[in-house]
């Protein structure tokens, strides 16, 4: 998908997740907490795949993807996209 009107909306639930991972990893639910619903929803869902497949984040157990205790972290190409975007992106 190239750039649209949603990538801007799209890029700040992205950094927002990986905000959130920063200091500790989480679970799906307390990332949709985080991100103020109260569960997970397929938009959460297919971001955190997307954020998966682009090695932004992992999971913390890697053999259980459908584990209940599953939790995803931080990667450093999370984090090195994290302090990236800190410089480009004008404050609201």
């Amino acid at each position: 998908s190239g750039p649209g009107v949603e990538s801007g909306v799209e890029s700040g639930v992205e950094s927002r997740v990986l905000q959130l991972l920063k200091p500790q990893a989480l679970s799906k639910s307390a990332i949709a907490q985080g991100l103020g619903t109260a569960k997970p929803n397929r938009h959460l869902n297919e971001l955190m795949s997307r954020l998966l497949a682009s090695g932004l984040v992992a999971y913390t157990l890697p053999g259980k993807p459908n584990s209940r205790l599953q939790k995803y972290r931080l990667t450093d190409s999370g984090l090195e996209r994290l302090l990236q975007g800190h410089t480009t992106e004008t404050p609201r």
